[in-house]
């Protein structure tokens, strides 16, 4: 605060900037959704005291005039050297707190501000009713892992011509890209990475409809990978701040960040750790071959099949009585016949499309799931210590031998080897149909109404393919 100048309220200079946090006015309206009052006192170490206090009643003026405030003005006590500002809400609506629960609000509060949590000086407590005190703190990467991917970006680039190959550059150097990303070992963090502006969560990274990756499952979803992309001066937010503004920066940087993709990705690779001897090669070949007939987009969805659509000219194209287009051989004409002209349609102007599979090695947008069984590693944890049956690494299904419930329903016999029973097998499909189904709701291929009912469906389906599994030995 400059004392040599006016002070004026919604005078800031985050108002003509459109990367900043801010500007449009919706948190100080949040604030008047569930209160009345808002009160503001301020101040910088070794200076005065600023209050001023404003209702929702300031903004239901008539006249076109600015809303005014009474600011006072206080000197600080001896000795206190102390800083900041304080936000007060009173006046509230009956019935607000009713549903909230300070537990979820922690949360929410951790997940969106994560990057303010960390700066130093800036805390969060929450407290009811002077009851016990909950402090919100920023999510601690260093617990999951000792080797961090960091990335700076300085220069974005877009393409200019396809047909010559060039590309136009963009200096972001004053505002560089920072990408921040940790593959968690043997944990389960189900915490995808976010963009990031100003310690702020935006959207995470498959959520971003600007972003043409075709990996956005299998390296942006990952079940054990996490972090954030710092796109600060770059992006420009949406007035709702859940999407991105199309901009030509936009597009350089997401053109740019699809070339990195391939580094990040031999970063992932360094850090997995899912190993198996050879002995279920052949049933993991068995298993694969039925698994072959779930076709799994790289964005999560299931398909049965795959098409690329061309639009072009039609030439005579004509509808046969079959329904399909053919092109007519000219027909007879009469000895005599009365031709009234009327106007027709450049037949060259018809549009047909024509639709193409794009199965066999030429969509790069979907593959087939895997399984694979892994008998040397321990199980992997979730979140709260649990180890895991199974999890999904990429496209492929892995399921842990070690895991105690796998144990109780596979013994090796005292020839040593195994046998593969009903039981087991019915084991196997629930594990892989599990999976298969959380891919379909992650992309709301099913509906919830029927969620259940098309679960036990669909297992039967498979468990049945799977019997001719039943009484293998390994």
């Amino acid at each position: 605060m400059n004392t040599y100048k006016d002070y004026t309220i919604f005078r800031s200079s985050k108002r003509n900037d459109s990367r900043t946090n801010g500007m449009h006015g919706m948190g100080m309206f949040s604030g008047f959704s569930i209160c009345k009052d808002i009160s503001i006192e301020t101040k910088q170490r070794t200076g005065k005291i600023y209050r001023y206090t404003y209702s929702s009643t300031l903004f239901k003026r008539t006249n076109k005039g600015p809303p005014e405030v009474d600011i006072t003005e206080e000197k600080p006590l001896k000795n206190d050297l102390s800083s900041g500002t304080k936000v007060t809400l009173s006046g509230f609506k009956e019935g607000v707190f009713e549903d909230l629960d300070f537990g979820t609000l922690k949360k929410e509060i951790e997940k969106h501000f994560e990057g303010i949590l960390s700066r130093k000086g800036i805390k969060i407590v929450l407290r009811e009713n002077d009851g016990e005190e909950k402090v919100c703190e920023s999510f601690k990467y260093s617990d999951y892992c000792d080797t961090p991917f960091t990335l700076t970006i300085n220069t974005l680039y877009r393409t200019k011509s396809k047909k010559y190959n060039t590309l136009i550059p963009y200096d972001i150097s004053a505002n560089p890209v920072r990408i921040f990303l940790v593959l968690a070992k043997n944990r389960e963090l189900k915490r995808e990475p976010f963009f990031v502006i100003k310690g702020r969560r935006i959207l995470e990274v498959t959520n971003a409809e600007q972003f043409r990756s075709y990996k956005k499952s299998s390296l942006w979803g990952r079940y054990n990978l996490s972090g954030f992309i710092d796109v600060s001066g770059v992006l420009e937010t949406t007035p709702t701040r859940k999407d991105f503004k199309k901009t030509e920066l936009s597009k350089a940087f997401f053109f740019t960040l699809l070339k990195y993709e391939d580094e990040i990705l031999k970063y992932i690779e360094s850090q997995t750790d899912t190993s198996s001897s050879q002995r279920f090669v052949e049933i993991e070949g068995k298993i694969n071959e039925i698994l072959s007939e779930y076709i799994v987009n790289d964005d999560g969805r299931k398909s049965e099949e795959s098409f690329k659509e061309y639009s072009i000219n039609g030439y005579r194209i004509r509808e046969n009585k079959e329904g399909g287009n053919e092109t007519p051989q000219p027909e007879k004409e009469p000895i005599t016949r009365i031709v009234t002209p009327t106007p027709r349609r450049r037949e060259r102007n018809n549009k047909v499309t024509v639709r193409f599979p794009a199965r066999g090695g030429t969509n790069n947008d979907s593959c087939s799931l895997r399984f694979k069984i892994d008998d040397t590693s321990d199980p992997f944890k979730d979140a709260n210590e649990q180890s895991l049956r199974s999890i999904i690494s990429d496209n492929t299904i892995v399921l842990f031998k070690k895991h105690e419930e796998f144990q109780k329903r596979f013994h090796e016999s005292a020839k040593g080897y195994y046998e593969f029973t009903e039981r087991i097998v019915h084991y196997i499909a629930t594990e892989l149909m599990t999976h298969v189904k959380a891919i379909e709701i992650g992309n709301k291929d099913v509906t919830s109404e029927n969620l259940y009912r098309d679960f036990a469906t669909d297992l039967y389906k498979l468990e049945d393919k799977m019997k001719v599994l039943v009484g293998s030995r390994i």
